[in-house]
C-alpha cells in the first residue's frame, strides 16, 4: 500500500464551535470513531481540559470583535502507518 498523509484545516467562528472541537479532542464527549487503546498517543500542549483551554482563549480574545471573526483554526494531521513509520 502506498504511503499517504492528510492535513485538514477548518475555521472555527464561534465560541460554541471551539468548545465542541475541544470536547472532541479531549474526549470529554462520546467519540465513537476513536480507539480508546490509542488515546495515550494524543498530544495536547497548551491545556489539559476544555475548561482550561477555553479560559486561556477568553483571556486572549479582544472584548469587541467582528461577528464574523474567525476565533480559531482546527487542524487534523493523519496518515497511513507507512507514512508515519520512522517519524
Amino acid at each position: 500500500m502506498a504511503a499517504f498523509a492528510i492535513m485538514r484545516c477548518k475555521k472555527l467562528s464561534g465560541i460554541g464551535s471551539v468548545a465542541a472541537s475541544l470536547k472532541h479532542c479531549f474526549r470529554e464527549r462520546d467519540t465513537p470513531n476513536a480507539d480508546p487503546e490509542r488515546l495515550r498517543h494524543n498530544m495536547h500542549m497548551a491545556a489539559r481540559s476544555t475548561d482550561e483551554a477555553m479560559g486561556k482563549l477568553r483571556e486572549k480574545l479582544p472584548e469587541k470583535r467582528r461577528k464574523d471573526a474567525v476565533i480559531g483554526l482546527e487542524y487534523f494531521v493523519g496518515g497511513s502507518p507507512e507514512w508515519f513509520e520512522g517519524k
